[in-house]
């Protein structure tokens, strides 16, 4: 399952990260994977597109979005993400308005049973799930 990090980088200006993008259409592409994408990372990527007024961007992000398997948000989600925010949150460590999206992402990524590939692994590893950087995935 990609995180937004990986499908921004993608849609917004391939041209700036050449490796990730060719790595990206042979991943999407190949029979050997079964890329994944949450409903709100999709949220998270389309809404600064739209904010920008990125039509190319949105042409690329239709683009991708259409290659990859759909988990939409459901009620396993909503309720592993708020024991995963409030585990982080007992442990003494931020919840801000940003981290949201991350724990709604870490439980898509764990109710699917998915590994979650990312662009930066920081992030997510505050969550009990497994998550690679997308140069470690073959």
């Amino acid at each position: 399952m990609f995180d937004a990090t990986v499908i921004s980088a993608v849609a917004y200006k391939p041209e700036k990260e050449p490796a990730l993008y060719a790595w990206f259409r042979t991943v999407v592409t190949s029979p050997a994977h079964r890329p994944m994408r949450a409903a709100v990372t999709d949220y998270e990527v389309r809404r600064g597109l739209v904010y920008k007024g990125s039509a190319r961007g949105l042409e690329r992000l239709d683009w991708i979005v259409a290659r990859l398997d759909y988990v939409p948000l459901d009620d396993a989600i909503a309720q592993r993400a708020a024991a995963f925010w409030a585990e982080v949150r007992h442990k003494g460590r931020p919840t801000g308005a940003g981290l949201d999206a991350d724990a709604l992402l870490a439980a898509a990524a764990s109710v699917a049973g998915a590994t979650l590939i990312t662009h930066n692994l920081k992030h997510l590893s505050r969550y009990p799930i497994e998550a690679r950087v997308w140069r470690d995935v073959v």
